[in-house]
């Protein structure tokens, strides 16, 4: 039982580990929602820019 929960315990929170892989997945797609916001600001001034 010791073996399955040390285990279990490095899947979880490993380096390597669902919570880690999730968290660098959230953060990922923070970074890309940004970079898409950013992309819209710019496109945005240039359309207005051009009229």
């Amino acid at each position: 039982m010791l073996i399955l929960a040390g285990i279990t315990l490095n899947l979880l929170f490993g380096d390597t580990g669902i919570l880690n892989k999730a968290q660098q997945s959230e953060d990922a797609y923070k970074i890309g929602a940004l970079r898409d916001q950013i992309s819209t600001i710019i496109l945005d001034w240039e359309m207005e820019k051009n009229t």
